[in-house]
């Protein structure tokens, strides 16, 4: 249970800063004079680069300051040849040659297409996303969105947590970081002497701390833990010190090629279910059904407890719909699905109009319930096989699977507005709102699930500047 528990944890962190990634990719790559700015670096002389590089850090420099307040790392800009043209985290270091380091860059480069993952790189290490970077049609380079590990560790930390940390495999440290940076970020491990602990992330009880090296981390388990470590599989392993049971979880970070693990996230915890069920171990045949019965609930707990992380994970607390992550994972299911059956899908971005003066004259309870209230709309004009999810704010999507038409999608679509043009009754309010809504469709604008979602989101902006309250389907040809 323990293991799936921070697994499960891990997993939702690390998805969490895969989306946020997605979304300042899709700032920047939209920006005219950030692109313009790359593009003019290949051919400029060096006082000319000092310029352009200057010029895009003035440009970065206040949204940086509000993205690392929200956990990012570093954002790094790289040119096609894998050179460093600016990190934003120390623009006074650049120029350097990345190929060897940072097989991210690289690979990003080589194929124009995302790589993302665990990686170390000369300095330190985090988890990278990089995404390559277009002006038009032409790569122009890169950019890098990281996150460090001691973010990813303080997400899943809770009251019981007696010692968690990070470690980082020593054969990767040794080959890539520098020698003289090492000993001031880590330390030797003691779960196994082929990792190092990450200094940084070492969190723990002062009162516990000291209990674990005679409970968990004796000489017998160290061997045991050691030689699983090395299969890079998920586990945990628990023993008992002063009548306290002590489990430690390792969960497995691997490489950016996913080829081997080169991390792991480590967490001990004080559990109390298996204190009580050791002390009972004695009359374990006495007491055999209602033994029998307490591992029942426990399976029915360690159930419920994974339902609610990924009902957490994956759908918005207001209204019960699906988030943003989950509308993602499910855009892409229907896609290979269609792709199989030959079917045709629309994805729909549906935006309110006049969503804020509702906040701003009634309040946010009122806004609140009058999104509740549009879920429900939105239920009742599509079938129960479409999808539909909320982004955030007053932002929803659909996707409508297996149509036959482009016609019946605009059809839907207006039904869909004549439905939220309806006036809303909220505490006594009479309200009336408009909708815009921008739609793509497979495989006749975009085959793969970024190009929908973007050419959707365009159309919904231009329905926006038409006028508002109004349906706009994409012209752009696959």
């Amino acid at each position: 249970m323990q293991t799936e528990l921070l697994n499960t944890k891990y997993k939702t962190n690390y998805k969490y800063f895969k989306i946020m990634s997605q979304d300042i990719h899709a700032m920047y790559q939209d920006n005219k004079r950030i692109l313009s700015i790359l593009t003019q670096v290949p051919k400029a002389n060096d006082i000319q680069k000092n310029r352009l590089r200057e010029e895009l850090y003035l440009n970065l420099k206040k949204r940086y300051k509000r993205l690392k307040n929200m956990g990012v790392h570093q954002l790094h800009f790289h040119m096609p040849d894998n050179t460093s043209f600016l990190r934003m985290h120390k623009p006074e270091t650049f120029g350097d040659n990345l190929s060897n380091i940072r097989e991210s860059v690289r690979l990003t480069n080589k194929t124009k297409k995302m790589y993302a993952g665990f990686e170390i790189g000369r300095v330190t290490h985090g988890f990278r996303f990089v995404y390559p970077l277009f002006n038009k049609t032409k790569h122009i380079g890169s950019m890098e969105i990281s996150f460090t590990s001691k973010k990813l560790i303080n997400s899943v930390l809770d009251n019981f947590i007696v010692d968690s940390h990070f470690l980082i495999s020593k054969e990767e440290i040794n080959k890539k970081i520098f020698k003289d940076l090492q000993k001031d970020v880590y330390e030797p491990s003691l779960e196994s002497k082929d990792f190092l602990l990450e200094k940084s992330t070492h969190i723990h009880s002062e009162i516990k701390t000291k209990n674990i090296q005679k409970s968990i981390l004796n000489e017998k388990s160290i061997e045991k833990i050691s030689k699983i470590m090395k299969t890079g599989i998920a586990f945990s392993a628990s023993n008992i010190y002063n009548h306290d049971t002590i489990i430690g979880s390792f969960i497995p970070i691997r490489n950016i090629q996913n080829t081997k693990t080169v991390a792991y996230l480590v967490v001990y915890r004080e559990s109390d279910y298996l204190d009580n069920l050791i002390l009972e171990k004695k009359y374990i045949k006495l007491l055999f059904v209602t033994i029998t019965l307490l591992l029942f609930l426990f399976s029915l707990y360690a159930k419920a407890t994974r339902d609610k992380l990924e009902e957490m994970a994956h759908f918005d607390k207001l209204t019960t719909l699906p988030n943003r992550a989950y509308f993602y994972i499910e855009l892409e299911k229907e896609l290979k699905r269609a792709k199989r059956l030959k079917q045709k899908l629309a994805v729909m971005f549906i935006d309110l109009d006049e969503f804020k003066a509702v906040n701003d004259t009634y309040g946010h309870n009122i806004g609140d319930n009058l999104l509740v209230d549009v879920s429900n709309r939105l239920h009742k004009s599509v079938r129960d096989i479409d999808i539909i999810a909320r982004l955030g704010g007053d932002e929803f999507t659909v996707v409508l699977t297996n149509i036959q038409k482009q016609k019946d999608v605009v059809l839907i679509a207006e039904k869909i507005i004549k439905k939220l043009n309806e006036n809303f009754i909220i505490d006594k309010h009479i309200i009336k709102i408009g909708v815009s809504i921008g739609i793509s469709i497979y495989p006749e604008q975009a085959k793969d699930s970024d190009t929908l979602i973007k050419l959707s989101d365009n159309a919904m902006y231009m329905a926006k500047k038409s006028g508002k309250n109004c349906v706009i389907l994409s012209t752009k040809s696959n």
